[in-house]
């Protein structure tokens, strides 16, 4: 009976360790998941600044071709202003060249 009894209390202190290191193991699951839960937070607040990055790039970009949209305008009219100018110097010439004869 005696040996009986030791076992029963043998058993008994084998199920409270048991018990305790379950509540252990539940306590770090518990403290685990909200890590990952503040992880998961992080990282989604990244994903966000990254959108917001994206959607700012491609507004920059956009300008960017606006930019050089006007800038190939510029260009064409500063060309035709050179060759309006080349003519009107021509022109003066010419005409340079009436008024010394004239005179």
């Amino acid at each position: 009976l005696e040996l009986a009894q030791n076992k029963e209390t043998k058993l008994q202190n084998e199920l409270s360790t048991l018990s305790k290191d379950k509540d252990a193991s539940v306590a770090e699951a518990d403290r685990v998941l909200a890590e990952l839960a503040e992880a998961k937070k992080a990282i989604e607040g990244l994903a966000a600044e990254k959108e917001k990055s994206a959607a700012r790039c491609e507004e920059l970009l956009a300008q960017a071709d606006a930019t050089k949209g006007e800038l190939a305008a510029l260009a064409k009219e500063k060309e035709a202003a050179e060759a309006e100018c080349k003519q009107l110097r021509s022109e003066a010439a010419e005409a340079e060249k009436l008024r010394s004869a004239l005179a």
